[in-house]
């Protein structure tokens, strides 16, 4: 019976050390980052560089710069817990430069939608991951896409990922960093070219149960450049998963257009009806 209690002992720490490991390999981390040549024609160089800067530090450290940033919208979630760092050992790392579309309204493959295509990484080492983001993210940002497509990346991303790490994505989520003003391109809101494009990636999301959980929004204290004092230069944070795709049922498609994707975060100063989406910035 001693016997039985030293080995239960010494296999209880084991057994609780595999169990939060396996808590730590069940989120990973995304980044998106508006390339479109509106980024650099609303905001300073500085500006976008912080950004660059606040993106590794959220992922890295869990914090940000406060007197270049300042949080605008919470969820609960960050209400209870705070900003904490996503990055771990092992997690599972996508980034995209995302932009303009390679070949609006035909059918292609999915990672072949945008013109720059996103890349993804899984590495043990922090300084391997942040040359990681490096040299796979900011190396492509250029600035130079002509509009911008804002739903596809993150549905986008929640494709690929499933299809990455396949049965193991029932319980997988990803923290999904989002940099951009926010504003949708003319070109976008008319043709509907641009608006169907990845119709099945979001079709797919839906009926898979996944789901988008909007945990904070901060804006960078400065204005746009002159002439766009009111763009606002923003990075979002969404949890999106479960990441797993399983076979869909004739009336899949159906029950896409019953229910809505829309992302919903609560203010600090309470806004009636205000919704964290691209469409709070229409002008």
């Amino acid at each position: 019976m001693k016997k039985i209690l030293v080995a239960i002992l010494i296999l209880l720490p084991a057994i609780a050390l595999a169990g939060n490991r396996g808590a730590a390999q069940n989120e990973g981390v995304a980044i998106l980052f508006d390339n479109s040549g509106s980024m650099h024609q609303y905001f300073s160089k500085d500006m976008l560089d912080d950004a660059k800067n606040a993106i590794m530090d959220l992922v890295f450290k869990g914090d940000y710069d406060e007197k270049k940033w300042k949080m605008v919208a919470q969820g609960t979630e960050y209400r209870q817990q705070g900003i904490k760092r996503v990055w771990k050992p092992g997690a599972y790392m996508y980034v995209h430069a995302f932009g303009e579309l390679k070949s609006p309204g035909s059918i292609i493959p999915f990672h072949e939608y945008f013109k720059n295509s996103p890349d993804s990484g899984e590495y043990q080492n922090e300084a391997k991951s942040k040359q990681f983001i490096q040299r796979r993210l900011f190396n492509k940002i250029d600035y130079k896409d002509g509009f911008t497509v804002f739903d596809l990346p993150k549905f986008l991303c929640w494709h690929n990922v499933s299809t990455a790490i396949g049965s193991g994505g029932r319980n997988y989520f990803m923290n999904v960093f989002i940099v951009s003003d926010f504003v949708i391109d003319t070109q976008e809101r008319n043709d509907s070219a641009y608006t169907d494009v990845g119709k099945e990636v979001r079709i797919a999301f839906i009926n898979n149960g996944s789901g988008q959980t909007p945990l904070f929004e901060l804006e960078h204290r400065r204005q746009g450049k002159k002439g766009h004092e009111k763009r606002k230069l923003q990075i979002r944070l969404l949890r999106i998963g479960p990441h797993f795709i399983k076979k869909q049922t004739p009336n899949d498609e159906k029950k896409s257009e019953v229910h809505g994707t829309r992302d919903q975060i609560a203010l600090m100063s309470p806004r009636p009806g205000f919704k964290l989406s691209e469409e709070k910035n229409q002008e």
